[in-house]
């Protein structure tokens, strides 16, 4: 048995798993001990007691500029290694400042390092967390409504931008970015996901009468833009090349506003998802490196009754609790969430009324969305952070923000199959970005949540839990022992063999943390993990997980034993 970065690693096991469609898939089982409709569920909203402080304040907000109204992002991230999970917020044109990364010292202890960490002048819509050259410290790309930006970390001590000589250029209005190794060559490269060619016109509330934002149908949709990774064939120089037009992807266009990557039809090639607001939605088939749209073909563009929708947000979660992975997207108010759930491997249908989510998410605009299991008992929970774009009719112009756009933030539980609101009292806000981590380190994921017009939410995961649970980070030490995002797992735990996607890369304008959690309940313990690494052969690798439970474990490629 070996460590990294002080966590120890699991060794090996002898049990063989198979893979295919054809896997006769054993279903986890529900912990009957276990009654959501019961339970008492405690989210505090920590963030001034933690000294998170930020606040999205857009300039100008009475010139109805569509960009002040769509925010901006978050992410949850351990920028220096030390074990504790920081907290990076920014903005696109805050009165104030645009950007705030408050690390994590001790635990619950937040310092703002933003100036002497050299990143006060960053600014942007989103950002997306990932290693650009394989030296294990997380890199930051910022997306933006003019010019991308790309932040390299510098061991842990300072960023800094390298966007001119790196070669990247999106001058389009960038909203959501994922890193994904595409070609499958053991660099990350980096797709954005572009909303509309948005020139400002003035535009009316709805119904007509005083100023409002305008909708994104006014505008040109736009490609979106994949950037290759050619750091390895640069003698270390971290570059990248546009391969949007070569790989297929500009020949699509969208509004693009959330992004996910993993590898949903089964043949070991990453695939690229897009939410794409009022307009299909899209979903990148990877052919060896080569892009072909093909949501229509299954079944995931737009909802159950073929129309299109205001996608915002996206995750990935297990909604209908049979072992595999399902695809949520939130939505404008007045529709749904839509959830898309596998009927045959890699074709969909979207189950949001059979789920119940239809209902309880109907009358919310959601946008940064999460499913993650917050009581550890083996069941995906689904969290979104919502709020208006447009006023209602019976609310002015005038007063606070809030009162104008705010909406609740909203938390569904499963319920004897039927996900229903469980009710939080934490007021309204305009909620946008929504990131996940275990940031109090007890085992169970907390979220941060950024707003426009009042402060960041920081929510603290308090309920007492007797469940069990492990948290999971995958590395690759040759690739200089960074992250694997992509990374395909399947968990065989004493009630059932499940599948989960390690992928930071979710929700809206932001990334959460590069830890997997997994909740098992009462009386369920994992036994083994298989993992499919994101690049390179295809043969699962294992890891005994035997007596692995309640801590955080590092999954080492080469560690495990290979699964024929």
């Amino acid at each position: 048995m070996s460590t990294f970065n002080g966590f120890a690693v699991a060794g090996l096991c002898l049990v063989v798993l198979t893979y295919g469609c054809g896997t006769n898939r054993q279903l986890p089982q529900n912990d009957p001990s276990d009654d959501k409709s019961t339970k008492e569920r405690v989210l505090s909203d920590v963030a001034a007691k933690w000294g998170i402080d930020f606040e999205d304040s857009p300039r100008n907000r009475d010139e109805y500029r569509l960009p002040a109204i769509m925010g901006s992002g978050c992410a949850v991230l351990d920028f220096d290694r030390n074990g504790l999970l920081d907290i990076l917020l920014i903005a696109a044109d805050s009165e104030d400042n645009n950007c705030a990364l408050y690390s994590q010292e001790t635990a619950g202890t937040f310092v703002n390092r933003t100036n002497e960490l050299g990143i006060q002048l960053l600014q942007g819509t989103g950002v997306a967390v990932g290693d650009c050259n394989n030296d294990a410290w997380p890199d930051l790309y910022v997306t933006a409504d003019g010019a991308d930006s790309l932040w390299l970390n510098v061991d842990g001590r300072s960023f800094r931008n390298i966007t001119r000589s790196s070669g990247i250029s999106n001058h389009r209005w960038g909203v959501s970015a994922c890193w994904v190794d595409y070609d499958r060559d053991g660099w990350l490269d980096i797709f954005v996901t572009n909303y509309v060619d948005y020139v400002h016109q003035a535009c009316t509330r709805l119904g007509g009468g005083g100023a409002d934002f305008c909708g994104p149908h006014l505008f040109p949709m736009t490609p979106d833009l994949l950037l290759r990774n050619t750091t390895g064939t640069n003698g270390g120089h971290v570059s990248f090349a546009d391969v949007s037009q070569a790989s297929g992807i500009s020949a699509g266009l969208s509004a693009g506003l959330g992004v996910t990557a993993k590898d949903f039809t089964g043949d070991g090639w990453p695939d690229i998802y897009v939410a794409s607001d009022q307009h299909p939605n899209l979903l990148w088939v990877n052919h060896e490196g080569r892009f072909v749209n093909d949501s229509v073909l299954r079944g995931c563009d737009t909802d159950f009754q073929g129309h299109a929708q205001a996608s915002m947000g996206l995750a990935l979660g297990d909604i209908d609790h049979n072992g595999t992975e399902d695809l949520v997207i939130s939505h404008l108010d007045g529709e749904a969430h839509a959830v898309y759930t596998e009927s045959t491997a890699g074709f969909f249908t979207d189950r949001s009324r059979e789920t119940g989510i239809a209902a309880a998410t109907r009358h919310t605009t959601g946008f940064g969305i999460a499913a993650a299991d917050f009581d550890l008992n083996g069941e995906s929970e689904l969290f979104t952070a919502n709020g208006r774009v447009k006023r209602p009719h019976n609310v002015s112009s005038s007063g606070d923000f809030r009162e104008q756009y705010g909406q609740p933030l909203q938390h569904l539980v499963p319920v004897d199959g039927q996900y229903q609101d469980a009710a939080i009292p934490l007021g309204k806000h305009v909620a946008r970005g929504l990131a996940v981590g275990d940031l109090d380190r007890d085992g169970d994921p907390d979220m941060v949540v950024s707003t426009i017009g009042g402060p960041a939410v920081v929510l603290q995961n308090l309920r007492q839990n007797t469940h069990q649970w492990v948290v999971l980070r995958v590395v690759d030490l040759r690739h200089g022992g960074r992250s694997c995002p992509g990374a395909q797992l399947s968990i065989s735990s004493t009630n059932g063999i499940f599948e989960r996607t390690f992928q930071p890369c979710q929700s809206y304008a932001g990334t959460h943390a590069a830890e997997l959690y997994v909740g098992l309940g009462r009386n369920n313990q994992i036994h083994s993990i298989d993992v499919v690494w994101p690049d390179g052969d295809l043969t699962a690798e294992q890891f005994d997980m035997q007596g692995r439970m309640n801590e955080i474990v590092t999954l080492i490629r080469g560690e495990g034993k290979l699964v024929k």
